[in-house]
């Protein structure tokens, strides 16, 4: 899911600073709930903005350069990167997009994306939105020039940021049409969390079985299986980050064995479901939310002394032995 916010300057105004998050206090209260998950390799923190619309900061190692294909059912989201060049490239139809500098990326839901990650770490921020998009959203995946200054608050200042915005064409997986693709793809985002045998989408569409899985696989890169489970492990996210419990998550989203679906929750996320299910944390005062904990306590530098320790070590150190074994 997100960056923390440029890695290659001291300040990042598009990001929410420590000071920024007072508006985010409770009265009663005076803190912020938010969900903390600090692993080696996955870092994230991530809160609620106002009803339909959550902030994530995140930092992702990868050990080797990998592809990862997602798709939200139900949500959309708003990604914003600066990174160097190489380091995020995004397939769609038969061209690769590099996304490089202050770039923001819409995801409307069910649009299938595919990134190509160089190894190393890739840091990023997002806002998940789970409001009704009127009809000026682009109804695909979309990039466009970030502007530092801007500066999300409520899903109102994210109308005004797409309105202002001439999107030309789509960066999307699917920018060729292709028919049988479209009509597995339509029927699956309806059915993902029922019973859904890849046979029995052959047999409702009226297409050969092994036509079907392998004109989809070579349009969308991945099989309908795979598409089906990405879409699930989404659905269950969306339902732990909802405080449903991990078992009704599982089968709600569809999964019918839940070692299975801590499997691939694993494989497509990059991490446990566990942790997104831990106790969310609250943040005590706005120092209490900059302090980031890599290797021991530090005072309150801030995501970006942090983002920038990450670049370092990505760069000139190989990572740590057990930060390669996470993966495949």
């Amino acid at each position: 899911m997100a960056e923390f916010g440029s890695i290659r300057n001291k300040e990042a105004p598009n990001a929410l600073s420590p000071r920024g998050l007072s508006d985010y206090l409770c009265p009663e209260t005076k803190r912020v709930q938010g969900l903390d998950i600090h692993e080696p390799d996955y870092r994230l923190k991530a809160f609620l903005i106002e009803p339909g619309l959550n902030y994530m900061e995140r930092a992702h190692f990868y050990p080797a350069s990998e592809i990862r294909r997602d798709i939200y059912p139900g949500y959309a989201m708003l990604y914003v990167y600066d990174l160097p060049p190489g380091k995020l490239r995004l397939k769609t139809g038969d061209r690769m997009i590099d996304i490089a500098g202050p770039t923001a990326l819409f995801v409307p839901p069910y649009s299938l994306i595919e990134a190509h990650y160089a190894a190393g770490w890739i840091t990023w921020k997002a806002y998940a939105i789970e409001r009704p998009l009127d009809s000026f959203f682009p109804e695909r995946t979309v990039a466009f020039p970030w502007n530092k200054k801007n500066e999300i608050r409520s899903f109102a200042n994210i109308v005004d940021i797409l309105r202002s915005q001439h999107f030309s064409s789509s960066v999307d997986r699917l920018a060729r049409e292709n028919a049988v693709s479209k009509q597995v793809c339509n029927f699956v985002n309806r059915y993902f969390s029922e019973d859904l045998r890849i046979s029995d989408i052959a047999k409702e569409l009226k297409l050969p079985h092994s036509t079907m899985t392998h004109t989809f696989a070579d349009h969308c890169g991945m099989t309908p299986v795979g598409y089906r489970n990405t879409l699930r492990v989404f659905k269950a996210l969306k339902l732990i980050g909802d405080n449903c419990q991990l078992t009704d998550a599982c089968y709600q989203a569809g999964f019918s064995d839940y070692s299975n679906f801590h499997k691939i929750f694993k494989e497509i996320i990059g991490a446990s479901p566990l942790n997104f299910a831990r106790k969310p944390y609250q943040i005590k005062d706005m120092t209490d939310f900059a302090v980031t904990r890599h290797k021991e306590d530090r005072s309150a530098q801030g995501f970006e002394q942090l983002l920038t320790e990450l670049r370092a070590d990505s760069d000139n150190h190989p990572p740590p032995p057990h930060q390669g074994n996470t993966k495949t």
